[in-house]
């Protein structure tokens, strides 16, 4: 067995897609214009009251998945995954209804979907030991210094009893999405984590 890490990101497995036509994908996501989007990633905290009542999306295939990306900013799980996280990530997630349809309009009904929005941001990553694209790293007041981040280290002490949550850099929330060893493991004894791709994260 590898080694086991404290804590992952997890991103969309677009490659999974590319070999896999049968998977639902997204090909195209109606919301209203004048929503704010980037809620979803920069910690606005929960926004289910501005949420519209409309957001829908249009897919392509027909085998439903865990785990979709629809736009940059919106992220969605599957029902059966949405369970798994709340059972141990309650407080630090909201969910928020999307409808699925497939692109002749007819709704998808093999599975409920839900956008994800994480609620918790953490002051959590050691400045030292990340590895940055320079040398020396970025001052810590530098609003950009998320972008110049290769390999996130964590302190663990900071991320301990957390299971889904954000970290915060230079004041600003880094947008990756980051889990708990615990809640990874839960996911993949379901096998709910279709569509899902984890990477480990130190932690120290």
């Amino acid at each position: 067995m590898g080694k086991q890490y404290l804590v992952y990101w997890v991103i969309h497995d677009g490659d999974l897609f590319e070999n896999h036509p049968e998977l639902i994908c997204a090909t195209q996501t109606n919301i209203t214009p004048n929503f704010d989007q980037k809620q979803l990633v920069f910690g606005q905290g929960k926004i289910s009251k501005s949420w519209p009542e409309d957001v829908s999306v249009l897919v392509s295939g027909t085998e439903p998945v865990d785990f979709l990306l629809c736009t940059p900013y919106i992220e969605i799980v599957s029902s059966r995954a949405k369970d798994v996280i709340e059972d141990l990530a309650n407080d630090e997630v909201e969910f928020l209804p999307i409808e699925v349809f497939f692109e002749d309009g007819k709704p998808y009904m093999s599975m409920k979907y839900w956008a994800i929005n994480i609620l918790l941001t953490l002051d959590a990553l050691d400045w030292e030991q990340t590895i940055w694209t320079d040398p020396s790293p970025p001052r810590r007041d530098d609003p950009l210094a998320a972008l110049s981040i290769i390999k996130p280290c964590l302190f663990a002490k900071n991320i301990e009893n957390h299971h889904f949550f954000r970290i915060r850099v230079a004041s600003r929330v880094d947008s990756p999405k980051y889990i708990s060893r615990e809640l990874k493991q839960r996911l993949e004894n379901k096998k709910f984590v279709l569509g899902m791709e984890f990477g480990p994260i130190k932690a120290i």
